[in-house]
């Protein structure tokens, strides 16, 4: 540890718009490791992952239910 200073990430995986964790007992400390378990629940799980405007956005199948998605949206 260089000058005193520890700095440390946990990653959760969680949905944008009401907060549950899509795994509750999960957590990542590299970005790499948390950015590929979002990617597996978006393919596997039924989570929704779009992109608007360069910024991800992660749904459960619950919010997303509830989304406008496709044409005319």
């Amino acid at each position: 540890m260089a000058g005193g200073i520890d700095i440390t990430a946990c990653y959760r995986i969680v949905c944008d718009n009401c907060q549950v964790r899509a795994e509750p007992d999960d957590e990542y400390h590299l970005f790499a490791d948390a950015h590929a378990a979002r990617d597996r629940v978006a393919e596997f799980d039924g989570w929704l992952l779009t992109w608007t405007g360069g910024f991800a956005t992660l749904l459960c199948p619950e919010c997303s239910a509830q989304e406008d998605v496709g044409p005319g949206a």
